[in-house]
């Protein structure tokens, strides 16, 4: 019985100490305005947008510059790995094409970090769009944007 407690009071201490700040969804909408503002400015168009996500895949299209945005609560001050990677079943060509984030800025208890990447007027299998993997850690709300090559 004594086991079972302590379990659960260990598990219920797990999930407080994974949960969001009261204000990160007042945050988020507040970030999601200053972040559309800034792709229309500069020629982006939503790609897609996940929810709180550790993983998340999409499509990369030939000679196409893409921006990937991650939204995350800051409170409960954990390390963050945020990465963008090919998936391709060869591990040095997934190495070679990963990439890491950049700091963007912070807004009470959301921070938003991103990256950017080009591809090339012929992808590794021709013309054919390839998948890419973002993963988070923590989760985050992850943003893929768009445009064409310039």
């Amino acid at each position: 019985m004594k086991s079972l407690f302590v379990a659960i009071a260990l598990l219920l201490v797990h999930t407080a100490s994974q949960a969001q700040s009261p204000s990160f969804a007042k945050d988020v909408k507040s970030v999601e305005q200053s972040i559309k503002e800034w792709r229309l400015k500069n020629g982006y168009e939503l790609v897609i947008k996940f929810d709180l996500t550790a993983e998340a895949a999409f499509y990369a299209e030939a000679w196409k510059d893409y921006l990937v945005m991650f939204v995350y609560d800051i409170s409960p001050k954990k390390p963050v790995n945020f990465t963008v990677q090919l998936m391709n079943p060869s591990r040095e060509l997934m190495e070679k094409y990963s990439a890491k984030t950049s700091d963007l800025f912070v807004r009470n208890s959301a921070r938003v970090e991103f990256l950017t990447f080009s591809t090339p007027e012929k992808l590794l299998e021709g013309t054919k769009p390839v998948p890419v993997k973002a993963t988070a850690d923590p989760v985050a709300r992850i943003y893929i944007y768009q445009r064409k090559r310039r």
